[in-house]
């Protein structure tokens, strides 16, 4: 890979909530590669979740394992809406949390 970013955002979807428990709000994890060039070959969103009616903490911990692969850790009570196992040319794994219950 020439070059690759990794956001991990929050997402305000659009119901209220209390934001102590992120009801109304997503935590993202997009990823995507550049070319020599600067271009955007390939990427999108790789993980989406939110903690439904729980006081769930939303913070996955995503990090780079090679230039071609990543790893999420989450809490498995989180309600996971998009896990993708490749965004472009990158791998995406998926573990829970060693900390959660």
């Amino acid at each position: 890979l020439d070059a690759r970013e990794l956001s991990v955002w929050t997402r305000d979807a659009g119901t209220r909530g209390n934001s102590r428990s992120g009801r109304g709000w997503t935590r993202d994890a997009s990823v995507w590669t550049r070319d020599a060039s600067g271009a955007v070959e390939g990427g999108g969103n790789a993980f989406a979740a939110d903690a439904g009616y729980t006081d769930v903490s939303l913070k996955p911990d995503v990090r780079w394992d090679t230039d071609a692969s990543l790893t999420v850790r989450y809490d498995p009570r989180l309600r996971v809406f998009t896990n993708e196992e490749r965004v472009g040319r990158v791998d995406v794994r998926y573990l829970p949390n060693d900390g959660a219950p």
